[in-house]
């Protein structure tokens, strides 16, 4: 509606001046005058609050930007820390670590199958080894057998044939040779020249000492078994008598009738001595 029909409509000149006609024609022009205002006042009304509403979003958004601003400077503040620090010298410096990594990952890697091989090698040389001592430990006991049945045969060629050749024993004894080796075998022994030595008492006594002449030398065989047997408690019933034998005597042992109890002390020697050389 025209500026000046709103005024005139205000002032009434308008409402006056008309007809009858024009009454009714002016007051439908002011009705709808009335309502084109309304309209306006309503668009208005709501241009208004839109504007509000954009003032409320746009404060909003303004501290939404302070705000993204102080988290901004912020890490401006961090980066700062790093000096000329760019995003291509921070994939630079990953990838040197990643690299880095590998690198031990691979040396650790390594270093694991070597140990792994180590620890094979290491088994297979204990396992060597083992059997080297087991081949050693073989070859020492056949040699210790060797050395004790060679040991057993000198002391057959040499106190053996001593006992069997002794004319001591045959002529003032009454013990068999073989005998007489098991009651006394263990008084003698076989020195490094190969001489059969007597000692005064058996193998493992203490204060045992060989038989020696008067310049301190060994004696023979035949001296020392005769010493051996006279400083024996059975002597008198060793060496022979000079009397002849009766029928069922027991004089063969150089044991008198009566005299029974003291033969089972010849026997008990003679059980210990063979005892001693089945060892």
């Amino acid at each position: 509606m025209p500026f000046y029909l709103r005024k005139l409509m205000a002032q009434g000149g308008y409402m006056s001046e008309a007809t009858n006609g024009e009454e009714a024609g002016g007051a439908g022009v002011a009705d709808k005058g009335q309502e084109e205002q309304s309209q306006q006042d309503q668009q208005g009304q709501q241009d208004v609050e839109d504007v509000d509403s954009m003032k409320a979003r746009l404060a909003t958004l303004e501290q939404e930007n302070a705000s993204l601003l102080k988290d901004a400077m912020k890490k401006k503040e961090k980066l700062k820390a790093f000096g000329d620090v760019t995003p291509e010298k921070v994939q630079q410096l990953l990838a040197v670590e990643q690299e880095r990594l590998a690198r031990e990952q691979e040396e650790e890697t390594r270093r694991l199958e070597e140990k792994g091989q180590w620890d094979a090698l290491k088994s297979q040389m204990v396992e060597q080894h083992e059997t080297e001592l087991q081949g050693l430990r073989g070859q020492v006991e056949q040699a210790n057998n060797e050395k004790a049945a060679l040991h057993k045969q000198i002391i057959e060629l040499t106190v053996g044939q001593s006992f069997s050749n002794s004319s001591f024993l045959r002529e003032k004894t009454v013990l068999p040779a073989t005998k007489a080796r098991v009651l006394y075998g263990s008084h003698f022994e076989v020195n490094e020249q190969g001489q059969v030595i007597g000692y005064n008492k058996p193998a493992g006594c203490a204060d045992r000492a060989p038989l020696v002449d008067a310049q301190g030398e060994p004696v023979g065989f035949e001296d020392a078994i005769s010493r051996i047997i006279a400083a024996d408690t059975d002597a008198d019933h060793i060496l022979r008598s000079s009397q002849k034998a009766g029928a069922n005597s027991m004089t063969d042992f150089g044991i008198k009738p009566g005299q029974e109890s003291q033969a089972k002390t010849i026997e008990q020697k003679l059980s210990s001595g063979l005892a001693k050389l089945m060892k």
